[in-house]
């Protein structure tokens, strides 16, 4: 036993960078916004859990960057009478683990981002939904627009990249309608 806490944990994901274990809480009622959240536990002092965000959204598929020096994660927001979040489309958002600051990512996009991957050079391909179709963008840090690629209409979903960023795959559909 590492350490025990005292939340439901939704995902748990490991960074060797900083020596920490960072994981989601799952709440037990959607109505509580603070059951959602991201935290961390320090493997060189168990005794120290951080918390990471404090929100009214849920957080999840957190993913680690390739320089193990940032967590991205997606977000729901919880519609609320704090007033804080009041936005029910998909976020894109990066957690500095050396700052602990929080950035949105694709900040002007107007649409809800679906999924994403990384590539090597540090840009993300972010899949995003505009209207009824989803499609292609790449996000370059520290630009706020996202670079829309020219594809097919419909719906491009389930984004990877190989190891040596040589090929993509994805799923396109354009008969199916988004999530």
């Amino acid at each position: 036993i590492i350490r025990n806490v005292s939340t439901l944990i939704g995902q748990l994901l490991y960074t060797s960078f900083e020596e920490k274990l960072i994981f989601t809480s799952v709440g037990t009622l959607m109505e509580n916004s603070d059951g959602f959240e991201i935290y961390s536990i320090d493997l060189r002092n168990t005794s120290t859990l951080s918390k990471l965000t404090n929100n009214e959204a849920i957080e999840f598929e957190l993913q680690l960057s390739i320089d193990s020096q940032h967590v991205l994660f997606r977000t729901l927001s919880l519609n609320s009478n704090k007033g804080k979040w009041n936005n029910t489309q998909f976020r894109l958002h990066s957690l500095n683990l050396i700052n602990g600051q929080i950035t949105r990512l694709g900040e002007n996009f107007r649409g809800s981002i679906n999924g994403h991957a990384f590539k090597h050079d540090s840009s993300i391909y972010i899949l995003g939904q505009l209207g009824t179709e989803v499609q292609i963008y790449t996000h370059h840090l520290p630009i706020k627009d996202l670079i829309r690629h020219n594809g097919w209409n419909g719906t491009y979903e389930s984004i990877v990249l190989s190891h040596d960023n040589e090929s993509i795959a994805f799923v396109y559909s354009s008969f199916e309608k988004p999530p």
